[in-house]
């Protein structure tokens, strides 16, 4: 995953800059306070990544539609943790999403967000969030953690008083999976950053999509690289051209990162080729055959 400057729109193959949502960019779920202050609709949570459940749960709390606060601060962030599919999820204000894009980094994986590539814009989200279920993990653990001290500190008595040995050990395990936690969230950042491009189009309900395939590239090449929704770069005679990995069905199978009136140029310029050379993010992938 690469730095802010350095992003590539899997879909219009430009540079990616990120934007927040817009009532021209996401109509259905974009509302305006009665001030006029722009807020939308959040997502809902997913512990698995876009490519391996391309399929949302999101649905319309009833009376979305007329919903209209007379106001909200600028920065305003709602998450209903205890929503269900006729509640709301939670609201943010446009202001409060470009704040954080802006500062980007850590901030970008608040699951809450919801972005668009400004040059063609597509909606899109991170792929595979490794701090979606953090938080709620982090509180649990926590709240154990300080029961626990309590029960050291005011004596045994008080954990018999809480069903002796067996309700200790249940607060100790509880608060032991807080580290455990932080480790496992950081490791998957770390698999973020290093393996995935992990921006992947995705539409109003935040169903994955796959855009058309172009190129089918042979298998026999191996990598760590060559994963669901990765953009990688094929080196041709005048440059390179960018390409989204959309499914692994015996073949690569890849769409194009481009506008729509260059596909076929595109497609004409790459047929010359019987193998192209692959990069991942500037990291060599190798070379792989061209079968259609």
């Amino acid at each position: 995953m690469l730095p802010k400057n350095k992003r590539i729109c899997p879909c219009c193959g430009k540079k990616l800059e990120l934007v927040p949502p817009t009532k021209e960019l996401l109509p259905k779920r974009t509302l305006s306070t009665i001030g006029g202050r722009e807020f939308y609709l959040i997502s809902k949570k997913r512990i698995l990544s876009y490519t391996i459940s391309p399929k949302s749960n999101f649905t319309y709390p009833a009376g979305f539609d007329n919903y209209s606060p007379a106001t909200v601060k600028e920065d305003y962030c709602f998450i209903n943790k205890g929503s269900t599919r006729n509640e709301f999820t939670g609201i943010a204000t446009t202001y409060n999403t470009q704040k954080k894009l802006s500062k980007d980094n850590l901030r970008l994986f608040s699951w809450e967000m919801v972005f668009h590539c400004s040059n063609c814009g597509q909606k899109l989200a991170l792929n595979y969030n490794p701090f979606t279920i953090l938080n709620d993990c982090l509180w649990l653990s926590l709240i154990c953690l300080i029961f626990l001290i309590f029960f050291c500190m005011t004596g045994f008595a008080a954990i018999w008083a809480f069903n002796s040995a067996a309700t200790f050990a249940v607060f100790c395990v509880m608060s032991g999976i807080c580290p455990l936690f932080i480790i496992f969230s950081f490791f998957g950042l770390a698999y973020a950053k290093l393996f995935l491009s992990n921006f992947v189009p995705t539409n109003e309900v935040d169903n994955l999509i796959h855009p058309p395939t172009d190129i089918k590239l042979s298998t026999s090449l191996r990598s760590p690289y060559l994963r669901e929704g990765n953009v990688l770069a094929a080196k041709l005679a005048d440059g390179e051209v960018h390409i989204y990995l959309v499914h692994k069905n015996g073949n690569y199978e890849f769409s194009i990162c481009c506008e729509d009136g260059e596909r076929e140029q595109l497609k004409n310029r790459i047929s010359e080729y019987t193998e192209l050379e692959l990069t991942f993010e500037g990291k060599p992938v190798g070379k792989a055959e061209v079968v259609q």
